[in-house]
């Protein structure tokens, strides 16, 4: 009888994305169109638009505006959006935890937009995230990114000071019935687990060595883009490890998306002794850790 256990079990923030309904109409001709009433294409510049808008609206310190202009971005139907944007049970944790979070959203962001305004941190730059890969991409990005089945858009809005590489972001929009959506951090609560000695060096695992020798072992080949901008680091993946030793459903945790693709290439052809309980195979559920290193 398979049997599995887990022995690590693991989180990850996961920041998702949303929408904005068009707000009926019902304003003088004479007055300027508010964020609520327009129409923004669905682009990077459709968004940085949407983004200098809102800006405006916290210029002018008109904050019952752009609280309504935030509250307008709230995503629609959001259970079935999170279902068909990740395979479960992720789309139902993050459904959930949206549902607990959407009466703050907005005024999460206006509060953000009106600090930002304050700071002068009003150049907007926008990413299409699932898409493009850049040194300065945020591995806290990386996982989400990885999970979605990439059906979906997902942006990053980043505000920055006039003339200068640094600045705040602000992650992830999407584009969803219609508008531009937003969602701010869901987190998945993250359960403890004992960490034991006695892993390989190369990638190290939190199930004891005796149940998790590692018999076939590929090294990840270092991505050529990732070579040149000089990104290093380490990439976490969360896996099974089948009952034949095979690593399947893998997961990540953290790591760089110049240098995911490439270590999940190589775990999953990794092979392990499979563990005994009771002389029986199970299945076991384990951190894996991918270092990439450039050499000097």
């Amino acid at each position: 009888m398979l049997r599995r256990i887990r022995i690590v079990t693991t989180a990850f923030l996961l920041l998702a994305a949303a929408r904005g309904a068009v707000v009926a109409a019902g304003q003088e001709s004479a007055k300027p169109q508010t964020p609520a009433q327009k129409n923004y294409a669905e682009s990077d510049r459709g968004l940085r638009l949407l983004t200098e808008d809102l800006l405006s609206l916290a210029k002018q310190n008109d904050q019952a505006a752009l609280l309504i202009a935030t509250q307008n971005l709230e995503l629609p139907d959001s259970e079935a959006w999170f279902k068909s944007a990740f395979d479960p049970p992720l789309g139902q944790a993050l459904a959930e935890g949206y549902r607990r979070e959407r009466g703050q959203l907005a005024s999460g962001l206006a509060n953000l937009l009106l600090s930002a305004v304050s700071e002068k941190w009003t150049s907007v730059r926008v990413r299409r995230v699932d898409k493009t890969c850049e040194r300065d991409s945020l591995e806290v990005e990386s996982p989400i990114i990885f999970a979605s089945h990439h059906r979906v858009p997902l942006y990053e809005v980043r505000l920055m000071q006039s003339g200068g590489s640094q600045g705040w972001a602000v992650w992830f929009f999407t584009y969803a019935a219609g508008g531009f959506r937003y969602l701010s951090q869901l987190e998945i609560p993250k359960q403890r687990t004992e960490v034991r000695p006695g892993a390989a060096a190369f990638a190290h695992s939190n199930v004891p060595l005796r149940q998790a020798k590692i018999l076939e072992q590929t090294a990840p080949l270092y991505p050529q883009n990732a070579r040149a901008a000089h990104v290093e680091g380490l990439v976490r993946l969360r896996g099974v490890i089948g009952t034949d030793g095979r690593v399947k459903e893998l997961t990540l945790i953290s790591g760089h998306c110049m240098l995911v693709e490439s270590a999940v290439a190589a775990v999953r052809n990794w092979r392990y002794e499979p563990t005994l309980i009771d002389g029986q195979p199970v299945e076991v559920e384990t951190t894996i850790d991918v270092v990439f290193k450039l050499s000097l």
